[in-house]
């Protein structure tokens, strides 16, 4: 069980830093942050919001040395010594593979939403309005902070328990969420949880994209750039990639995508 900082002498020294230091970035975090538009691989822009690198440091601290230790369910990515492989491997091979996307996912994780987090994990008050002051920006949890992952998988634990609960009648049926992917595999009929799974949703805030659920069977199988059927594997556009760029001689590129898929094959 991992020691919770009740006090902020108690969490500078979990952070390790100076506390003049701690203090200037705590009453300055929001104006640490300088944002730009990046656009998405499938279309699309998303806003990233970036922490300066005094507050990133401190961010890190804290994602490393707090949040990552703290409790989890096992199939909720991305943990700490694990890839989406691992979120991927218990759906190899099923009949049928939905996917949903959750909508605009870590702006929509809101600052009250987490006060409420904190506070159920054990934090007193006075450490979990630190902790939002240097973890939030703008009333939300932001895309490009290193702590922002491990929080909003902390986050989603509530809702996975929700769906666990609503989809342990169907026999067979697996489910791993990776950030804001949600996996759900099992045999023929998987599909129809679809309009309850959305349903749970909004109750933590968080909307399903309608646009992005795939429901999919056999060699069509396939999330995070991955192929789930009847292994998992790389398809050939991922293949004819690699190949382009050992023609343009970008060595060390082409060999970064080998050994990718080397370790997602093996």
């Amino acid at each position: 069980m991992t020691e919770l900082p009740q006090t902020k002498s108690a969490l500078i020294q979990l952070l390790q830093v100076e506390t003049d230091t701690f203090e200037e970035v705590l009453s300055q975090a929001p104006r640490f942050y300088r944002c730009r538009w990046e656009r998405k691989p499938a279309g699309g822009r998303r806003r990233i919001e970036e922490p300066g690198s005094s507050l990133k440091e401190i961010q890190r601290c804290l994602n490393h040395r707090l949040f990552q230790k703290l409790d989890g369910l096992p199939n909720v990515y991305p943990q700490k010594g694990t890839s989406h492989k691992d979120a991927l491997k218990p759906h190899e091979s099923q009949p049928v593979v939905v996917t949903l996307d959750i909508k605009d996912f870590f702006p929509s994780i809101r600052r009250h939403r987490l006060k409420q987090l904190f506070l159920r994990k054990g934090f007193c008050a006075e450490i979990s309005n630190h902790l939002l002051r240097l973890v939030t920006y703008r009333g939300h949890l932001p895309q490009g902070a290193p702590s922002s992952s491990a929080i909003a998988r902390l986050y989603i634990l509530d809702l996975v328990s929700d769906l666990e609960k609503y989809l342990k009648d169907i026999p067979s049926l697996r489910i791993t969420v990776f950030a804001d992917d949600i996996v759900i595999s099992g045999p023929e009929g998987t599909q129809r949880t679809i309009p309850g799974l959305m349903r749970l949703a909004p109750r933590y805030g968080l909307k399903i994209n309608k646009r992005k659920i795939k429901v999919m069977r056999g060699q069509e199988q396939k999330a995070l750039g991955v192929c789930m059927f009847p292994h998992l594997h790389l398809d050939k556009e991922f293949s004819d990639e690699a190949e382009r760029l050992r023609d343009q001689g970008n060595k060390r590129s082409y060999q970064g995508k080998m050994a990718y898929k080397k370790f997602i094959e093996r």
